[in-house]
C-alpha cells in the first residue's frame, strides 16, 4: 500500500470555503466516492468525495477551518491500484 495526499478539488470562483463536517476518522476505512468533508460556501453545500480506496493515516483539517483548492484533507493507504480521477 502507498500514501497518498487527498486534497480539495477546484471549487470554481470559491475562495475560502468553510468545512462544515468531516465525515471520516483516522483509522477508517474509505472507497471511492465515499464522502470526506461537507463545504459550505455562500450559495451551497457540497461533500467532497474521495478519489481513492484505503486506510485514513491521517486527518489535516477540522470542522470551521476555511480552505481553498489544493487545501490537504488526509493522507491514506492507498488500495486502489490507481485514483479514479486526479487527486487535485
Amino acid at each position: 500500500m502507498s500514501l497518498v495526499e487527498v486534497r480539495v478539488p477546484e471549487l470554481g470562483d470559491a475562495k475560502g470555503v468553510n468545512v462544515v463536517d468531516v465525515l471520516i476518522k483516522k483509522g477508517s476505512e474509505i472507497r471511492v466516492d465515499d464522502p470526506l468533508i461537507t463545504l459550505e460556501t455562500e450559495k451551497a453545500s457540497m461533500d467532497v468525495p474521495s478519489p481513492v480506496s484505503g486506510i485514513v493515516s491521517s486527518i489535516e483539517l477540522k470542522k470551521g477551518d476555511e480552505v481553498s483548492a489544493g487545501a490537504l484533507i488526509a493522507t491514506c493507504r492507498w488500495r486502489t491500484p490507481r485514483p479514479s480521477r486526479p487527486l487535485r
